[in-house]
């Protein structure tokens, strides 16, 4: 009798190279053997529109930054709410940004990332 482990699969990865709070996602994404279908330099700039065409790909969202931790059912959300909450202080999408299943994750937290990725 033999189990098959699916091995687990993000869809989207927007992160900055030597950034401490990529680099730390990198390394957790590593270290549980997560694939990345699509990785997205964050040298290329993503601002306000293309954050909320990213809710359009997500039932819900989590939003990691310093201590605090935000989240979102988007269909119980008004999008213009949420949008400035995935922005840095530039106006472009903060790094690291993952689509997991039906979840958009922006920042990082590894106890959560922990809980969100053993589901």
């Amino acid at each position: 009798y033999h189990v098959r482990i699916m091995s687990k699969k993000i869809k989207w990865y927007y992160f900055r190279k030597g950034w401490t709070t990529c680099t730390k996602a990198s390394k957790f994404l590593d270290a549980n053997s997560i694939e990345i279908a699509e990785e997205i330099s964050a040298s290329k700039k993503l601002g306000e529109t293309e954050a909320g065409a990213l809710l359009d790909k997500v039932s819900e969202i989590v939003i990691f930054k310093g201590k605090n931790i935000n989240s979102f059912i988007i269909k119980d959300e008004r999008k213009a709410s949420i949008t400035p909450l995935m922005l840095g202080p530039t106006g472009n999408l903060r790094a690291p940004t993952i689509i997991y299943k039906n979840l958009l994750i922006v920042g990082f937290n590894e106890d959560k990332f922990s809980e969100i990725f053993s589901k």
